[in-house]
């Protein structure tokens, strides 16, 4: 069986327009890095961790994702504090966009 490879067509578009103008998109993730994304996701709803822990979780899943049009990461580490202060409505369109796989796995 020939596995296809992961191409820059397959990434989707995401609002981050309260963060900032420009355009972003969630980038196609191989089997593995998903499974570390599912990991923080989970991480970052599991309400028996503290407020810190489920920010980082939630952080470093988004930091995975997000690009710009020509798919350099939008995200580093020193936009911690920044995304910690803003609106957390495009993180929540950023783990929509993750979880995009268990989506396509449910409707088969």
């Amino acid at each position: 069986m020939e596995i296809k490879q992961l191409t820059k067509g397959e990434r989707v578009p995401v609002d981050i327009s309260e963060w900032s103008e420009v355009e972003a998109y969630a980038r196609p993730l191989n089997g593995l890095e998903q499974l570390v994304f599912n990991d923080y996701f989970l991480d970052f709803q599991d309400r028996a961790k503290s407020i810190d822990d489920r920010f980082e979780a939630g952080f470093s899943a988004a930091l995975m994702l997000l690009t710009d049009s020509e798919g350099t990461p939008l995200l580093t580490d020193d936009d911690r504090a920044a995304v910690k202060g803003a609106s957390a409505t495009p993180l929540l369109r950023v783990f929509t966009a993750g979880l995009r796989g268990y989506d396509t796995a449910k409707k088969n």
